[in-house]
């Protein structure tokens, strides 16, 4: 990947067709932005943290699986034109109202086949679109920023992106310095300087300092995560090793040969599933001392409990799609999947949509208007009502297909 890169840019000038560095826009403070302090943390706590991944990864999963769609508007001569830039960055409910009603006037086309979905769909040799877009918006939100390392043909098309994890950016072009320093695969000390306009960069600006890197969920979360763990490993050590024993035995007058045949003989009767219950005979004295401890009073499954709450709830998503049924019912169930398409999946969408509509989608057609297919589910009540309301509205195939049958012939 990055042998491919670095040959390109080793020659004096830019491929032809390649924008020039700031074309697309850089971070133009001067100054150096390393990775934040913890970034490499956050990316591995990710594998440590059952709480933090059946979020997070619940919602790059959704994000992933939306699909692409691409427009461009016609003239009255059918030739390509170009569509006003507040049209393009629209917010979606906007957009999708203006491209269907260009489409329903023929003034626009989707095109189903394109370079730019087919880059979409293929990702790169190692990792699919759909993977490509599940890894990066985990980047975006653990630590609050994403990279595309665009690799393009002898002809300056991108023909795959690369997601770049944040801690291997080591530094963020500046407007006297439009490049990317990357750290190069194997080599702690070397870095690669890709010019600005070859890396998409998806950001969550931190409002401290937006114009330098980003600030993501999980480091928001980090005394939660951290308590969740250190509950976690309390209770794995209780069970596994508490470093104290449950009981003391001691006697008068006992040995030190006394004390080991008493331990051999006690280990030796005592031991075992199928000993249990059975009484131990001394002709001697002896003591016996229990130490115990109770979990219940310390709550330690109710501070679970609250942590878990504490990452749903901070995240926004509703409780029910993660199991916890406790205080639902059926109209909340209902509503779950709509909420989280709406709060969750789709802002996060219009994010990565926004950026690949200013950084790539130059590379191939300024004309182009980058959309998708909305993941919020439709309101099949209404749908239902207002079919039997008004059944004369709607053909049989429409009705068919409702009710999940096949077109009559």
């Amino acid at each position: 990947m990055f042998e491919t890169i670095t040959n390109i840019f080793k020659k004096e000038k830019l491929p032809q067709g390649l924008p020039t560095p700031l074309t697309n826009g850089v971070t133009v403070l001067s100054g150096s932005s390393p990775p934040v302090l913890g970034t490499s943390e956050l990316l591995r706590v990710y594998s440590k943290s059952p709480r933090l991944r059946s979020v997070l990864n619940k919602i790059a999963v959704a994000v992933a699986k939306t699909n692409w769609r691409l427009f461009i508007a016609v003239d009255t001569k059918g030739k390509y034109t170009n569509l006003p830039t507040p049209k393009k960055f629209s917010d979606f409910q906007t957009r999708e109202k203006f491209l269907n009603d260009l489409l329903i006037d023929e003034t626009l086309i989707e095109l189903h086949q394109h370079p730019l979905l087919d880059l979409l769909s293929d990702g790169n040799s190692d990792l699919l679109g759909y993977t490509n877009l599940q890894v990066t918006q985990t980047h975006i939100d653990l630590c609050g920023e994403g990279f595309w390392l665009k690799e393009r043909n002898v002809l300056g098309t991108p023909v795959e992106l690369w997601p770049l994890p944040p801690d291997w950016i080591k530094d963020l072009p500046t407007r006297d310095f439009p490049f990317f320093k990357i750290m190069a695969l194997n080599h702690r000390s070397a870095y690669i300087e890709i010019p600005a306009t070859e890396i998409i960069f998806f950001k969550d600006p931190d409002p401290a300092n937006p114009y330098g890197r980003g600030s993501g969920l999980a480091k928001a979360l980090g005394d939660e995560i951290e308590i969740d763990e250190y509950s976690a490993g309390y209770l794995k050590s209780f069970f596994y090793n508490r470093a104290r024993p449950d009981i003391i035995i001691s006697g008068e007058n006992l040995k030190k040969d006394d004390t080991l045949r008493l331990e051999q003989k006690w280990l030796e009767k005592q031991q075992g599933f199928w000993n249990r219950f059975k009484p131990m005979f001394l002709s001697q004295k002896v003591d016996i001392k229990t130490i115990s401890q109770d979990l219940q009073s310390m709550q330690i499954t109710e501070l679970r409990k609250d942590e878990r709450d504490a990452f749903i709830s901070i995240v926004g998503a509703p409780p029910e799609l993660f199991g916890i049924l406790s205080a639902s019912n059926r109209s909340t169930i209902s509503a779950a999947e709509y909420l989280w398409a709406k709060g969750i999946v789709q802002p996060r969408m219009e994010m990565l949509r926004v950026h690949l509509q200013k950084r790539l989608i130059p590379d191939f057609d300024e004309r182009l208007i980058l959309h998708y297919h909305t993941p919020i589910p439709s309101d099949e009540e209404a749908e239902f009502n207002a079919m039997a309301k008004f059944p004369y509205a709607f053909d049989l195939d429409e009705l068919r297909a409702k009710a999940l049958f096949k077109k009559k012939e």
